[in-house]
């Protein structure tokens, strides 16, 4: 089982993986789980690691460009959650709705310098059975997400406490915190050692 990152430069075939479609499944898949601390607790954990002194409760939309390019966003929907340019902190967001949507599956990240996905798979997470892209689902197939973030060398992270940590530059020490006091970020089925 793989527990550090590997840079990968070949593009990962994933001939039946599912887009999910946050338009469509917002209302009667998304808004309920809006005030679970399961979907919230990763939510304000992406954004605090792209601001310090982020506070729970501030519109995601806002640390994104759209402000700038004049996007609205009404609180409750789909547009509040797409903070335009922040896939690498909207993310933890998908991870928490993916735990919640399909728990029979695990959910690791793919990330590169350029865009991040969620993904969801039973056993080998090169066989993704669904993608999480809440950025780019409505233009992007699952394969078209993959290939826009493959195209300069990617990294599969198996967890949230994974994923969090490549945002620090001790990345084994802020591992071994988040296991420690935060195992929510941990997946439950991974057996992962240091």
């Amino acid at each position: 089982m793989q527990t550090e990152a590997t840079i990968y430069n070949e593009v990962l075939e994933i001939p039946r993986v599912k887009q999910y479609n946050f338009s469509r499944k917002w209302r009667k898949e998304i808004t309920p789980l809006l005030n679970d601390p399961d979907v919230l607790r990763p939510l304000h954990l992406g954004l605090g690691l792209l601001e310090e002194g982020y506070e729970p409760g501030t519109p995601p939309w806002h640390y994104g460009r759209g402000p700038l390019n004049g996007q609205r966003a009404r609180e409750g929907c789909l547009s509040w959650y797409q903070p335009w340019g922040r896939c690498h902190h909207i993310a933890p967001f998908c991870w928490g709705l993916g735990k919640k949507l399909y728990p029979e599956l695990t959910w690791g990240f793919i990330t590169s310098q350029r865009h991040t996905v969620v993904i969801g798979y039973k056993g080998d997470w090169q066989k993704p059975e669904w993608i999480m892209d809440i950025l780019l689902f409505r233009d992007h197939s699952a394969q078209d997400s993959f290939d826009f973030l493959m195209g300069e060398g990617w990294e599969f992270y198996p967890s949230l406490a994974r994923y969090a940590a490549t945002f620090s530059e001790d990345k084994e020490s802020v591992y071994r915190l988040m296991c420690e006091h935060l195992p929510w970020t941990m997946q439950p089925r991974l057996q992962i050692s240091v």
